[in-house]
């Protein structure tokens, strides 16, 4: 074959068709790729050099191509019509006889690749980019070789040397025989299109390379993002367990140092040694309550204290919140006092992060007021189904500031006062963790004070709650109606508990102390139904013995601090039959108070599990299990335990601890977290184990430890203790503590 296309195909006798060479395995004749011929003669002319080969008649055994014969069966008008069409496209055609070598090019075509009529002759191959020759190529000698179409862009060269762009779409006819005789195409201008198509293409690539670029650097700045978040959550780590580590360190020499100095203080009996003890006391205090305040500022910093709701009693939380304030409060002979609006009780929140805020916000309070009384007033509301708002106030009679201080109070290390005469010491932190508090809880923490005029900081705080049901509001009927007589030497207090006995429906009068109330009995017919004796109107057992024989048939109740301490007294009220009730009231204490049920002993109802102290417990000889592996503290605790009446017993670590209580099972364990062998939470769980086995008689398990952080106290709960304390505990914290389970 030849190596040109488009050269004059030899017909050689009997050649064999496509599908004769197909069925022989006969190669069938193809014009071979290469260049256009040199010479291009005009239709008719015979090649130079050349006999002109015979144009072979289709015959009956060899049936004409579909195509041919359609074209040899049309008439003059489709004839004429395909004419047309042909001259008014603005493509350019051409047609080549592959065994004579004639080739016609339209006007259009020699238009399309740049050439005037005249260049016939030019070799148009030649035309071709040199890169799209090889396609043109394979495109051409695969129809020939199929007797189809192709079709094909290339760049033609014009006249001024540029190249266009080109669309060459033709197709391959056979002759009678079946053998390819003529190739007709047509040529189209597809420049601009096949540039923005490049363009495109090249924008696209460019588009995609930058993605990956920007890809890549993304995929390496989230890496690093990881590596920094993971070298940061090993930071946090790290620093919360310096903090715990050093809350521990800290804690339990400090713990010695206040215990043993409040026990040699109550031993002591000199004046001078006893204002001595009393200064190292508070001075000791003082270095706690900032070292407290260090600690929880850094926690904070650090995000060290996640978040960790849960369900809890709201007015429970803010009572035990003031019976921690209220031995502050008496050594400043403050009034505290306590109210509740509104509900519901049971919310679902971070119960220690709000118990936290309200600690600051009181212990605020009892430092800055010199005289007068601090308050706290809960408001709540349903907020939507399943929300509610609670409104926290706490508010004091203290000197007040100005609005200067007001707007920088919130600041770390800014105190009311920061003068160099200011009579307070301190960090000046515990207000800036408040409202960092509140703030990580989605409250708001604010506040109203002017000079002279006290101040009152209000929070308010988003909460989940539960509507109560109508089985819940049976089991907790409205106490009937009635009249009270309330023993205060102070207005203020007595008004406030009037006004909450008032909203359940009872009367009241107020009476100025014990005398009062002894006058008042020798002329009312009938008496009250409700006596409450304030403390402060208690002076002397024995008026106890003459009230009950005024009023036989009353009830009578003394209302006093966790703290108060006065044995004599409260054992003529229990020979009397007097109850004691501790404050601040609750809405269930009051509750139980009006409707005549026995008064609860502080924060006595469970706060989850089911380790709960037995009934009576109280009044039995009470036997303290003490598992603590310090000496000191071993000390400090045994004789806390006993200067309040108790039977103290010691265990070493919590492997010991839980020997001796299935030896002998105690009324209530103090347990340490922190000990050898076996620590306190192991411990706790082993017990509790036992006793809902059934294998040992439930008691009480308290936490008495120097890990404080919120996370310390929830594992000490989930660990299955009911209280909690903090090392260095005084002993009057101790006995609000103890109360809960059993008689001080």
């Amino acid at each position: 074959m030849s190596d040109r296309p488009f050269e004059p195909v030899p017909h050689p006798a009997a050649p064999p068709g496509p599908a004769v060479a197909a069925a022989t395995g006969a190669a069938a004749e193809v014009p071979a790729a290469g260049s256009f011929p040199a010479e291009i003669r005009p239709s008719g002319a015979e090649p130079s050099g050349a006999a002109a080969a015979p144009s072979p008649s289709p015959t009956a055994d060899t049936p004409a191509d579909p195509l041919s014969a359609r074209v040899a069966a049309a008439g003059p008008e489709e004839l004429a019509r395909a004419l047309r069409l042909v001259l008014g496209s603005d493509g350019g055609y051409w047609e080549r006889h592959l065994v004579t070598g004639e080739t016609w090019y339209s006007d259009n075509f020699l238009r399309l690749v740049g050439l005037p009529p005249e260049a016939r002759r030019e070799d148009m191959h030649a035309l071709i980019h040199p890169e799209d020759r090889p396609a043109f190529d394979r495109h051409y000698a695969a129809a020939v070789q199929r007797i189809g179409p192709f079709e094909v862009d290339l760049r033609c060269r014009r006249a001024d040397g540029s190249y266009r762009w080109a669309r060459l779409q033709a197709r391959v006819w056979p002759d009678a025989t079946g053998r390819p005789e003529r190739v007709i195409g047509m040529v189209s201008d597809v420049h601009d299109e096949r540039v923005a198509t490049t363009a495109l293409r090249e924008h696209q690539a460019e588009l995609q390379r930058r993605v990956d670029q920007r890809t890549a650097r993304l995929a390496e700045a989230l890496e690093e993002a990881r590596a920094q978040r993971h070298e940061a959550e090993r930071a946090l780590e790290v620093k919360s367990r310096f903090l715990a580590h050093m809350s521990h360190e800290i804690r339990t020499p400090l713990n010695g140092v206040l215990g043993l100095n409040e026990l040699a203080l109550r031993e002591a009996r000199g004046e001078q040694l006893q204002r001595y003890l009393a200064l190292a006391l508070e001075s000791g205090r003082n270095l706690l309550e900032m070292l407290n305040g260090v600690l929880d500022f850094s926690r904070l910093a650090a995000g060290a204290t996640p978040p960790a709701p849960a369900r809890f009693d709201l007015p429970e939380l803010l009572a035990a919140a003031v019976r921690q304030v209220m031995p502050q409060a008496r050594r400043r002979q403050l009034g505290v006092m306590y109210d509740v609006h509104g509900g519901p009780d049971e919310v679902v929140g971070d119960a220690q992060r709000l118990r936290q805020v309200v600690d600051n916000l009181l212990s605020n309070a009892a430092k800055y007021t010199p005289s007068g009384h601090l308050a706290l007033t809960l408001h709540t509301r349903p907020d939507g189904p399943g929300r509610c708002r609670a409104r926290i106030e706490v508010s004091d009679t203290g000197p007040g500031m100005d609005a200067a201080m007001a707007e920088r109070v919130f600041e770390p290390f800014v105190q009311g006062d920061d003068s160099f005469a200011r009579r307070h010491g301190g960090t000046g932190l515990g207000l800036s963790i408040a409202r960092g508090l509140a703030e990580s809880m989605g409250g708001a923490l604010t506040l109203e004070t002017a000079p002279g005029a006290g101040a009152r900081f209000r929070l308010e705080l988003p909460l989940g709650c539960e509507e109560a049901g109508a089985e819940a509001v049976a089991a907790c009927p409205a106490p009937p109606p009635g009249h009270a007589w309330l023993a205060y030497g102070l207005a203020t207090p007595a008004r406030w508990l009037g006004d909450r006995i008032a909203r359940h429906g009872w009367t009241h009068e107020v009476l100025p102390g014990l005398p009062g109330v002894l006058a008042r009995a020798a002329t009312a017919a009938p008496g009250p139904a409700l006596v409450v004796l304030a403390e402060a109107v208690l002076d002397d057992a024995a008026t106890l013995a003459a009230l009950r024989g005024a009023l036989p048939d009353t009830r009578i109740v003394l209302l006093v601090r966790p703290d108060w301490n006065q044995p004599a007294i409260e054992a003529m009220a229990r020979a009397q039959d007097i109850a004691l009730a501790f404050m601040p009231l609750t809405p269930r204490g009051l509750h139980a108070l009006l409707a005549g049920a026995p008064p609860a002993r502080p924060d006595a109802a469970p706060t989850g599990g089911d380790a709960t102290a037995p009934a009576g417990a109280g009044r039995a000889l009470a036997d303290v299990l003490i598992a603590e592996d310090n000496p000191v503290n071993q000390l400090i605790i045994t004789e806390m335990i006993a200067s309040l009446g108790l039977q103290p017993r010691l265990a070493g670590n919590g492997a010991e601890a839980v020997t001796a209580c299935r030896a002998h099972p105690p009324q209530l364990v103090l347990m340490d977290v922190q000990m050898p062998e076996v620590d306190g939470l192991e411990a706790t769980r082993q017990l509790c184990l036992l006793q809902r086995e059934g294998r040992l008689r439930r008691f009480p398990i308290v936490a008495l430890t120097a890990h404080a952080s919120p996370q310390d106290r929830a594992r000490c709960e989930a660990a299955g203790m009911q209280g909690f304390l903090t090392k260095p505990v005084s002993l009057g914290l101790l006995r609000s503590e103890l109360r809960r389970w059993v008689a001080v």
